[in-house]
């Protein structure tokens, strides 16, 4: 509904709630959206939604089932939480003049005798758009139709390699442990030679992991905004997706700082490591037999 064009006149959108929101601008849409999505409220929902799809990664069936519950945003529209939001905003605005002030204002406030008709009106209009949202909905509905078939085969493609990684990732460590194993058995011969065997590659590895898990998630807001965003079609809302791509973002930036932390911990210990070889002297060799 956000991508349809409307006009931004005050008085075109009302009766329309996705056109009288977009009238608003980014900051008071912000503001706006924020009163009815508090933080705990999305929170929730986004953990549901990521549990309930690995949920199914994990399991065998056939299409995923990923719901969202929207009864606490629904009483949160038409409990008045969202018109006093509106009234908040109005109230910033500078005082409506001629016939803006007769229909739903956007960018005026109108006089204080008339926030009781502003009131019912707004209540007028954010009535049926609550009555038509459903208690919850489902990400990923069943359709029969072959399009459909074919994307469920490719996720269920994507779902078997997410489990092969995961089975990967899972047993990676034990490589490296071997070979770190296998350089303090065959290869070192004091205590210093352990400090750098070891130290060297466990610093080498901590930078390398740093570097690629520290700008991953910001590199790809800025690839978006810059080489994605200006190429889309007009009737694609660009808000909209970039909310899509900052929730992404806010999710690979999660799972990179856990990663980043713990190639920064390795790093940290392989410098160490090296620092305090050079403290360490290595014995002398005994004379050879003469």
């Amino acid at each position: 509904a956000a991508g349809r064009k409307v006009e931004r006149s005050p008085g075109a959108a009302t009766g329309d709630f996705a056109g009288w929101l977009q009238a608003f601008s980014t900051q008071d849409m912000q503001t706006l959206v924020g009163a009815v999505l508090p933080a705990d409220y999305v929170n929730g929902q986004l953990d549901g939604v990521v549990d309930q799809f690995f949920a199914y990664v994990h399991s065998d069936a056939k299409t995923p089932s990923v719901k969202l519950a929207l009864v606490d945003l629904k009483q949160r529209l038409s409990g008045g939480v969202l018109e006093d939001a509106y009234v908040k905003v109005l109230q910033g605005k500078p005082a409506c003049a001629g016939d803006a002030a007769t229909g739903l204002p956007v960018g005026c406030c109108p006089p204080a005798e008339r926030l009781p008709d502003v009131r019912a009106q707004f209540r007028e209009m954010i009535g049926p758009a609550v009555k038509e949202m459903p208690d919850s909905v489902d990400l990923f509905p069943a359709r029969s139709s072959a399009q459909a078939e074919q994307v469920f085969r490719a996720m269920d493609g994507v779902r078997n390699k997410l489990r092969t990684f995961a089975a990967i990732a899972r047993w990676s460590w034990v490589l490296p442990v071997l070979l770190l194993v296998g350089v303090a058995v065959f290869g070192v011969r004091s205590f210093r030679g352990l400090l750098l065997w070891w130290g060297i590659p466990c610093l080498l590895a901590g930078l390398c992991a740093a570097v690629f898990a520290l700008p991953s998630a910001a590199l790809a807001g800025w690839i978006f905004h810059h080489l994605i965003a200006p190429h889309l079609p007009p009737e694609v809302p660009v808000l909209a997706v970039d909310a899509v791509l900052g929730l992404v973002t806010a999710v690979a930036q999660v799972v990179l700082s856990a990663a980043w932390k713990m190639a920064a911990w390795i790093g940290l210990g392989g410098l160490v490591a090296v620092i305090l070889s050079p403290l360490f002297k290595t014995k002398p060799k005994p004379p050879a037999l003469g």
